[in-house]
């Protein structure tokens, strides 16, 4: 890839889905969707990952 920006692009997708994941199996659907919002637009998430 040779671009670092990619993985970390790639890395919060991944964690959004894992999120999504994650509350969809322990609780249900609606609920993992919205983990997986909160997490995606979270202004930790994001600065962390470097939107």
């Amino acid at each position: 890839m040779g671009q670092p920006w990619v993985v970390n692009a790639w890395l919060a997708a991944l964690t959004v889905a894992l999120v999504y994941r994650l509350g969809s199996d322990v609780f249900n659907r609606d609920t993992g969707v919205l983990a997986a919002a909160l997490t995606a637009f979270s202004r930790w998430h994001c600065s962390s990952t470097g939107h």
